[in-house]
């Protein structure tokens, strides 16, 4: 299974440039309750485009937890075009906290019968 997961955004104190983060519980809970399989950091990029993400050929989705909506628009417009493209090609997509506040905030509503996780 090939897991794309979304990143906050930080902005590091001693040189006050923006970075990508992932939390380090996000990638010990996959590892150890999907040990199979691959989990693909997507970084927060300005320049979005359909074959970056048909490249990753992922089976699902995952928008994390970290920022308010409107905080960082980069990552906001990011998680738009992730939930677009997964949506068109039929990848199922799972929101936590902020996550889900963004499927919330575009009105979407995602019943996947054929995938059940525990998470």
């Amino acid at each position: 299974m090939r897991i794309g997961i979304t990143q906050r955004i930080i902005k590091e104190s001693n040189h006050g440039e923006l970075r990508d983060e992932l939390s380090h519980d996000w990638v010990d809970y996959l590892t150890e309750n999907f040990p199979s399989a691959l989990l693909i950091p997507i970084p927060n990029f300005t320049i979005l485009d359909n074959k970056w993400f048909e490249n990753l050929n992922l089976d699902l989705l995952m928008l994390s937890n970290g920022n308010d909506l409107g905080e960082f628009t980069r990552r906001d417009k990011l998680e738009r075009h992730a939930i677009n493209f997964a949506v068109n090609n039929s990848i199922p997509v799972i929101g936590f906290c902020r996550g889900f506040q963004i499927i919330n905030h575009l009105s979407i509503v995602y019943i996947v019968s054929s995938y059940t996780y525990f998470i």
